[in-house]
């Protein structure tokens, strides 16, 4: 035993003093320190008798010395002078054991000379330090990815706990990445010369849990295929299972799919409905999974009550309900008809409004009624609005999303409503709105708590399509930009997006600028600066766009909450160049640079459920373009077009049937007297009429190249099959012309192209289509007949 601070003399006469003596010194310290109220007080003169004042302090090293002595007195409180406190020698204990170097701590206390005064020594044992980590039987992940998951790691102390808390992590990872027969273990061997220790994790991953089959046992009233679209997360497992990390067995995502099983058959009246056991059978290449499930009785909906209420009438209350007497049990729907009763309250200011659902099983036991317990509370108002966590964001960027306003009643739908639309935004991490009690029983302050979040994206990355074959884009993008606050530039709630696009075929430079709330009002005011230029547009010439654009976009919610009107103005410097010698005589007149500036008013009604991926809804844009006149520039023409695009959910298996179309006429006026080729309509690429090249559906000169017509009109159907939800399988009809004259609907030379594609929903990526097409008929042009693949990214509107 090494103790430290103690000279050789001391520790001579330390040991020379008289056994006897010794021991009453011993004996009377520790009566005293037994006699002591709430020994480890200070000595105020609250407790019972007096603590003693520790002397000195000491540490003893014992075992692998792999810690400095002055790192241990850096860790503990106990200090020469100080009132001895076993709280606080305790606490000391505590931390020095937290830090992992020790395998062992204990306090031990020795009598000095000086009455009253005690010697505290810390006891240590060290542990030995971990000098090889290996990893042995890991085949699927490499070692440093298995250290992520752990604490222990070389150069550190060996400590047991973590060893085992390791063990525990690697197993939970492995089990969530589908290897359910995993095992783990561990082996410690250590020089005790020096202390090294060399830790290695034995790993027996066995074989990955990929789902082959699932079954289920115990169903009558719905077939295997009819439970097994309740699964959300359990899927079987696919050729391209692979691209989405599916079809693997995940245990907490099975028992969340056991409890959406439960909750598919309440849904259809099966109320006492459950899952009974689970059988994991081991094929050859994965897993079979066999869920039992004991159906029950399917009960019908009896009588529907409504009690408690005391403010609202019962009569408008009971309107809010849409179960009907007789009617299959759903307990999804008694859950909505208990909402839309809360909600009925909470729009006028009832808040707090509960109803708890009573379910009474009839005598007949083939009929439950519901009671709707309603406790109405009081009327509520809001006195103020408060904003919290916004650390970047300016507070009038929160407060205009908020449909509330001091004074008003706290209405709950409102509050509901407004915590959406600011998570919208995507500015913040999480949202809460909490109504904060006040001295006043009837007011709140409403609370809004916000956590900012990452609003600014960089993105570099290479892509691809059949138009415009391979390109790189880099992009920077920000939210939440704020033009007025250098050197920041963030918390206006504007957005800012600086894009650069090269390919094989094209080069695309934007820079966006856009203020939804121009005047603080919803007027969305924009701006654009881009250049383009295109190789591919045509096949005897190039063309280029410099150009700017301001646009201002209000909604019209006279009309709906779907619809709403943007006005643009642009101002382009187009130049065709790069005309080929042998090019016709119609495609060497257009070559040169014009100034084309234009005016466009756009009506829009927009009601699909998604942007990415709809669904159902609609959405539809009327628009008027009048370009030169009185707006000047080199080209005069005007152009009235609606496009229309409409996805309805078929009552089938998740099926969506698409119907687009598409209509417009352009017509020249004043001194022009034709519309330049860049202006013109095409057909044809991946966006419309797939099955024929880009721009290839169009009417051409006697070189046999497409030179565009003045009037178009076009129409799709698409079938779209889920698959699983990321993929989709498609087929598709195009159909279109597109005619020299304006105002010509001429429908005796179309072209139309029929094929079969696949969408795939990656979340990074956007959507990629890879359509295989091939064209039905063909218009009086020449071209040759061929069947084309068309691929791109992004989503079609």
């Amino acid at each position: 035993m090494a103790l430290r601070s103690l000279d050789a003399m001391t520790a001579r006469q330390y040991r020379s003093a008289a056994p006897f003596a010794y021991a009453c010194l011993v004996g009377l310290l520790l009566i005293q320190i037994l006699t002591v109220e709430g020994f480890g007080q200070q000595a105020d003169g609250t407790g019972v008798g007096s603590a003693p004042v520790i002397g000195e302090v000491l540490i003893d090293l014992r075992g692998f010395q792999t810690v400095s002595e002055e790192i241990i007195r850096a860790n503990i409180q106990t200090r020469p002078g100080l009132v001895y406190s076993s709280r606080m020698t305790r606490e000391d204990v505590r931390n020095l054991k937290e830090m992992g170097y020790f395998r062992n701590v204990q306090v031990r206390l020795d009598p000095t000379e000086d009455e009253g005064r005690v010697r505290v020594i810390f006891v240590v044992e060290g542990n030995p330090i971990i000098r090889s980590l290996r990893f042995e039987g890991n085949k699927k992940y490499r070692a440093k990815r298995l250290k992520e998951e752990m604490i222990t790691d070389q150069d550190r102390a060996l400590n047991e706990y973590a060893l085992e808390r390791d063990s525990t992590k690697l197993i939970e990872f492995y089990r969530e990445h589908g290897f359910d027969q995993v095992q783990v273990s561990y082996e410690v061997e250590t020089e005790e010369s020096t202390g090294a220790s060399s830790v290695t994790f034995f790993i027996q991953e066995g074989p990955r849990g990929f789902i082959r089959q699932l079954a289920f046992e115990g169903n009558q009233a719905f077939s295997d295929r009819e439970l097994k679209k309740a699964f959300e997360k359990t899927k079987i497992r696919r050729i391209w299972s692979w691209l989405f990390g599916s079809g693997v067995y995940l245990p907490d995502d099975y028992e969340l799919d056991v409890e959406l099983l439960k909750e598919f058959y309440q849904n259809h009246g099966y109320v006492d409905a459950r899952v009974v056991d689970t059988r994991f059978e081991r094929l050859r290449n994965g897993l079979r999974i066999v869920t039992v499930v004991e159906e029950g009785r399917q009960y019908q909906l009896g009588q529907v009550q409504i009690v408690g209420n005391q403010v609202f009438a019962l009569e408008d209350l009971q309107a809010q309900l849409k179960m009907k007497p007789g009617e299959i049990f759903d307990v999804s729907k008694v859950r909505t008809d208990a909402g839309a009763v809360e909600d009925y309250c909470g729009v006028r200011g009832y808040a707090n409004a509960r109803v708890q659902i009573e379910r009474v099983p009839e005598d007949d036991q083939k009929t439950i009624s519901v009671i709707f317990h309603l406790t109405e509370g009081i009327q509520q108002f809001v006195r103020e609005i408060r904003i919290a966590g916004n650390d970047r964001t300016k507070d009038k960027v929160i407060r205009r999303e908020v449909l509330l306003n001091p004074g008003e009643v706290l209405n709950s739908v409102k509050v509901r409503t407004s915590q959406q639309r600011l998570r919208n935004l995507g500015y913040f991490d999480q949202v809460r709105m909490i109504p904060q009690e006040t001295d006043a029983e009837q007011y709140r302050d409403l609370v809004v708590e916000v956590e900012e979040g990452r609003t600014g994206e960089f993105m570099v990355g290479v892509g691809a399509s059949s138009d415009e074959e391979i390109l790189g884009f880099m992009e920077l993008r920000q939210n939440n930009f704020d033009i007025a606050k250098p050197p920041t530039f963030m918390g206006a709630g504007q957005k800012m997006r600086l894009r650069a696009q090269v390919g094989t075929r094209r080069q695309d430079y934007l820079i966006s600028f856009t203020e939804p709330w121009f005047l603080d009002r919803r007027l969305s005011l924009g701006t654009d600066l881009y250049r383009r230029d295109y190789n591919y547009v045509g096949a005897d010439y190039d063309e280029t766009r410099t150009g700017a654009a301001i646009r201002l976009r209000w909604p019209l919610p006279f009309i709906d909450n779907f619809t709403s009107a943007r006005v643009t103005y642009r101002l382009e410097d187009v130049e065709i160049h790069d005309v080929d010698d042998d090019a016709s005589e119609l495609i060497k007149q257009e070559e040169g640079r014009r100034t084309a500036s234009s005016v466009t008013l756009d009506l829009t009604r927009d009601s699909r459920d998604s942007y990415r991926r709809p669904t159902s809804g609609n959405r539809t844009v009327l628009s008027g373009t009048v370009m030169g006149g009185a707006l000047a520039g080199d080209t005069d023409l005007y152009r009235p077009e609606i496009e229309t695009g409409h996805y309805h959910k078929l009552p089938w298996m998740d099926h969506v049937l698409h119907l687009r179309g598409r209509v417009g006429s352009m017509e020249p006026y004043g001194d022009s007297e034709r519309v330049p080729i860049f202006e013109r309509y095409f057909l044809g690429g991946s966006n419309n009429l797939r099955g024929f090249k880009y721009r290839h559906a169009s009417p051409r000169d006697e070189n046999g190249d497409p030179i565009g017509g003045n009037s178009v009109w076009f129409g799709s159907v698409e079938y779209l099959v889920p698959v699983i939800d990321q993929i989709w399988l498609a087929t598709f009809y195009d159909i279109g012309q597109v005619n020299t004259d304006s105002w010509e609907w001429a429908t005796d030379n179309y072209n139309a192209g029929a094929g079969i594609g696949l969408r795939l929903f990656i979340p990074p990526l956007g959507s990629i289509n890879l359509d295989y097409a091939w064209p039905v008929s063909k218009d009086d042009y020449p071209e040759p007949s061929t069947r084309n693949f068309h691929f791109n990214f992004g989503y079609i509107f």
